[in-house]
């Protein structure tokens, strides 16, 4: 991802954000796209998908440890979905990070999909989780 694909990338996490979080069309959810889109090209963990100089699919790696990493930030526009694309571009990105030495990788799946996808590429299915997105922060206080 280089600094020309930030308007590129806004999109895709915005859509990603309201398809998978059902997060509102509202200036304040596309302004954290932005700086999330900002925030990971800067980061140089995620990667675009090219096919025929089209962009077809990204992924990002979360979190990155020596030797583990956590896959996300994984969108295909809805027209190229169902080819391959997310899992290519997530095997590349692995591959890539296999070659610097990372052995281990996790990942969320938010759909059977995906979670086929990422069988085919030899992720197992541990467990499942939810994720709450509260639309006021909320304070959690010890007692």
């Amino acid at each position: 991802m280089h600094p020309e694909d930030v308007p590129l990338i806004t999109e895709w996490r915005h859509a990603y954000d309201k398809e998978i979080f059902g997060s509102q069309n509202l200036p304040e959810i596309r302004q954290r796209s932005a700086a999330r889109a900002e925030a990971l090209v800067h980061s140089g963990r995620g990667r675009i998908l090219e096919l025929g100089g089209l962009p077809v699919a990204m992924t990002a790696f979360n979190a990155v440890l020596p030797e583990m990493v956590q896959v996300g930030g994984v969108y295909t526009p809805p027209g190229q979905r169902s080819r391959g694309f997310a899992r290519r571009a997530v095997a590349l990105h692995l591959a890539e990070a296999h070659e610097d030495g990372v052995q281990e990788a996790i990942l969320f799946a938010a759909g059977t999909a995906a979670i086929r996808a990422y069988q085919k590429l030899g992720f197992q299915r541990i467990g499942d989780y939810r994720i709450v997105e509260f639309s006021e922060p909320v304070t959690v206080r010890g007692g």
